[in-house]
């Protein structure tokens, strides 16, 4: 798998998941707003992928989207979405504001830690799952969509020190997240560990992804440092 090949693969799954067709996200400042599929459902769901926007909506807001969107850019709609905010307080929804981010297949992300890793895989992990503090790694289940599909479990003396871990959202595109006790932050025990999840869930031709908040700064800059890059930014109701 190459670049080329993930990003064909992020944007197939995106389409599925809008509802909308692939070319949809190809080109340049396209705006495309189609009725949510039943599944998975979207009362408002917009992604802005490189300069498009596509929007999955229910079809009570969905001419109130197109009007929101009618007079911008396509890369330029979520700039202010104080208006969508308001109209979705009256459907009593909260919205939702993530970036996600993708690695660049071609970054070499070999490692040479100072602190034990052990790889956990499938049934493996829920080892992990009696200690409570990794929730940005594990989702403490094999089961289901969002199933725990491999961790990488650092430890000093026998003692975890954080956790980085990948759920099966999709086949061919695996969620990373990574969570580190308190006291070893800052010390680059995330990189490594996120680092060695990357290389695991590319070498079995799947794309690793992560979502974050818009705030999330910290968290954007451990990507960004193991070779991620932002991919799409999307808002949704919740």
């Amino acid at each position: 798998m190459n670049n080329k090949d993930m990003y064909q693969i992020v944007m197939r799954q995106l389409a599925k998941d809008l509802n909308c067709d692939i070319s949809d996200l190809q080109g340049a400042n396209k705006k495309t707003v189609v009725l949510t599929a039943e599944e998975p459902y979207n009362f408002c769901h917009l992604v802005c992928f490189r300069n498009n926007l596509a929007a999955s909506v229910d079809e009570k807001i969905k001419k109130f989207i197109e009007l929101f969107i009618s007079d911008k850019e396509g890369y330029r709609c979520l700039e202010d979405i104080s208006p969508l905010a308001r109209k979705m307080e009256k459907y009593n929804k909260a919205i939702g504001l993530y970036e996600a981010f993708v690695p660049d297949i071609s970054v070499n992300r070999q490692v040479n830690p100072d602190f034990d890793v052990v790889i956990y895989w499938d049934g493996d992990i829920m080892k992990l799952y009696d200690d409570k503090r990794f929730g940005m790694a594990l989702n403490y289940t094999v089961d289901g969509k969002k199933a725990d599909a491999v961790a990488a479990a650092g430890y000093i003396n026998n003692q975890i020190i954080g956790v980085a871990g990948a759920s099966k959202d999709y086949d061919a595109m695996w969620q990373m997240g990574y969570d580190v006790v308190y006291e070893h932050r800052n010390k680059g025990v995330a990189t490594i560990l996120a680092k060695i999840i990357t290389g695991l869930i590319i070498d079995k031709g799947i794309v690793p992804y992560s979502t974050l908040a818009w705030s999330n700064i910290a968290s954007k800059n451990t990507l960004i440092n193991i070779g991620y890059k932002s991919a799409w930014t999307a808002i949704g109701t919740q």
